[in-house]
């Protein structure tokens, strides 16, 4: 058994990013079984350490230089020199999504002879037919690099069909990302005090939606659905509202605050803004249900773990791979339409039987799916056989 493990990624904790974040999650869970893991990924914030140990899990951070052209040439370089040089006593390699530089570390895991599995983070991203979109030459190193890989991780069969169409003899890995189930559910503390702690009204319906604040989170459409509805309601949304320097790179910051001020102006004081927070799970606990209104993820996303984790009802836009684990009306309530989330959501509000059934539902599948403990098992037993087979 190979015990030593490179994991590859865009960022890590402490930043908020949710691949970051479940590389790292991943990594430690595996260091915790025993396994030497080191955790390579670029440092967005230059105050972030460029080498630390956390949880068991060697983290090296390549500095990325986002100004010019010229200097994210370099990082890609530095990161680069830090796979060959950290990756070296490392077999195997997993690939966390198309990262800046990304095929240079696939194609140097190659002639490096390592057991490289690549996984997609993110459909119409770094699905294979985005990625062979790209250009000529992007598409001809990517057929030799893949050809060339031990597996694919595909979090759902939207992954898996279009990875199977142009490789078909390639081992797949099909499995949702998992989700550490003790740091979720089973509270004892009451939602009056959760809510009295984090300044969320007791006396009415309380939704949490997760994640940056931009539109293909959904966002500002369902704060325009929501305003329709005449209940009483407040919908608490953690995460970025523009506060995106805070990771050293401006991507989207100026977008997320024009729509995190176009919902607000919606929503009024229906609408609690809670920038990222260590202390997720609490408001999971806080809440009544949980809205995912994306129009594309990595299906499905560490949100939607942690809140059927959390035991919270979920209300869920049918995006590719929703319904590989999700079933309408029996683990959740899955939309296409404002007429049908509207619906879900007047009955979430007022079934109090329904409320309660996928309540429990969404624990259950949460403990029996999404597991990293198991599924961090089945992702080495995997391994360990395509290893065998040659691949």
């Amino acid at each position: 058994m190979n015990t030593r493990l490179l994991i590859v990624c865009s960022e890590t904790i402490p930043s908020n990013a949710g691949d970051g974040r479940n590389a790292f999650l991943l990594a430690k869970t595996l260091a915790a079984k025993g396994y030497g893991v080191t955790l390579l990924a670029y440092c967005y914030n230059h105050q972030h350490k460029g080498f630390e140990n956390v949880d068991g899990v060697k983290i090296v951070r390549a500095r990325y230089l986002a100004a010019s052209q010229l200097g994210r040439f370099i990082s890609r370089v530095l990161l680069l020199i830090s796979a060959l040089r950290y990756g070296a006593g490392q077999r195997r390699w997993l690939l966390f999504g198309a990262f800046p530089g990304y095929l240079w570390i696939w194609v140097l895991g190659v002639v490096m002879g390592r057991s490289i599995i690549f996984r997609s983070t993110l459909v119409g991203f770094d699905d294979l037919p985005s990625l062979q979109g790209r250009s000529s030459t992007c598409k001809g190193i990517l057929r030799m690099a893949k050809n060339r890989l031990a597996g694919y991780y595909a979090l759902n069969s939207a992954f898996e069909k279009s990875f199977r169409l142009d490789f078909p003899s390639t081992p797949i890995f099909c499995s949702p990302q998992g989700v550490d189930i003790s740091l979720f559910g089973g509270k004892e503390e009451s939602l009056e005090a959760l809510r009295l702690t984090h300044g969320i009204p007791n006396d009415t319906f309380v939704f949490i939606m997760v994640g940056h604040m931009i539109e293909r989170k959904g966002f500002p459409e369902i704060a325009q659905w929501l305003a329709s509805v005449s209940k009483p309601f407040v919908l608490l949304h953690v995460g970025n509202h523009g506060a995106a320097k805070a990771e050293g790179v401006d991507f989207h910051a100026e977008r997320i605050t024009a729509v995190t001020r176009e919902v607000k102006n919606i929503l009024g004081d229906r609408c609690i803004l809670v920038e990222p927070t260590a202390s997720i799970a609490s408001y999971y606990a806080a809440a009544h249900a949980f809205i995912m209104a994306s129009y594309a993820e990595g299906f499905p996303p560490n949100t939607l773990n942690e809140a059927m984790a959390s035991g919270l009802p979920v209300i869920c836009r049918r995006i590719a791979g929703a319904d590989d684990y999700l079933e309408n009306n029996q683990n959740a309530i899955l939309f296409s339409t404002r007429d049908e989330f509207l619906a879900g959501v007047e009955t979430l509000m007022t079934d109090a039987e329904l409320k309660k059934r996928l309540s429990v539902q969404s624990r259950e599948f949460a403990c029996a799916r999404l597991s990293i403990d198991t599924i961090s098992s089945s992702l080495m037993s995997f391994w360990d056989e395509v290893d065998v087979t040659g691949r």
